[in-house]
């Protein structure tokens, strides 16, 4: 997947989740990990 739109009712969160290099870059606190995903709490 290179990339996606947000529907518009989630246009608000655009600055943490409208690109592939946002959501990338999220910063908090780690809940979960392994090797194919993390959970993140911002």
């Amino acid at each position: 997947m290179a990339g996606w739109t947000l529907a518009p009712g989630y246009q608000h969160l655009a600055a943490d989740f409208g690109s592939l290099d946002a959501v990338f870059a999220l910063q908090g606190e780690r809940l979960t990990s392994d090797p194919l995903s993390e959970v993140v709490r911002a």
